[in-house]
C-alpha cells in the first residue's frame, strides 16, 4: 500500500556517497528480494525487501573489461530469463546478470555497445536499453 508510510527507518549501506536505483519485481521468482545500484561502487546490492536488510553484495569487477563499469545506474529485471540488465556508469555499456538464484547472482555478459536506461515492455517479453549517444534502442 503506497498510500501509507511505514515510518520504519532503513539503514543505508553506503560505502561511498553516490546515487543509484532500486529494483524490486512482483514476480514470484524474486519473492522478497530486490537489488540496488550505485554509480560509484562496483557492486550490486542484494536486499531483503520484506525485512529491509542488506543480504550481500555482488562484485562484478572480475568479469568486466579493465577500466570499465566503475559503477552502475539503471537496472531492469526480465522474468522470462531471470536476468538483471544493469547500466554501467563511467563507460562500459551494460551488464547481464543471472538471478536464477536470487541471492547468488552469476555474471552472464558485458554488452559494451548497449548503454542507457532500461525499460521492460508492457507484456514483460523484452527489456530495452535506450542508447544515450547513438539515438538507438537495443
Amino acid at each position: 500500500d503506497v498510500t501509507k508510510h511505514s515510518g520504519k527507518k532503513v539503514k543505508a549501506h553506503v560505502f561511498d556517497e553516490n546515487h543509484g536505483k532500486l529494483l524490486w519485481d512482483e514476480a514470484d521468482h524474486l519473492a522478497q528480494h530486490g537489488y540496488a545500484t550505485s554509480t560509484g561502487e562496483q557492486v550490486i546490492f542484494i536486499l531483503d525487501i520484506k525485512e529491509r536488510k542488506l543480504i550481500s553484495t555482488f562484485n562484478y569487477t572480475n568479469y568486466v573489461l579493465p577500466n570499465t563499469c566503475r559503477g552502475t545506474h539503471a537496472i531492469a529485471y526480465s522474468d522470462v530469463n531471470k536476468h538483471l540488465y544493469v547500466e554501467c556508469s563511467g563507460g562500459g555499456g551494460s551488464l547481464e546478470i543471472s538471478v536464477m538464484d536470487p541471492i547468488n547472482p552469476t555474471f552472464v555478459k558485458q554488452w559494451t555497445d548497449a548503454s542507457g536506461a532500461f525499460y521492460e515492455v508492457p507484456d514483460g517479453s523484452y527489456i530495452v536499453a535506450t542508447n544515450k549517444g547513438g539515438n538507438k534502442l537495443h
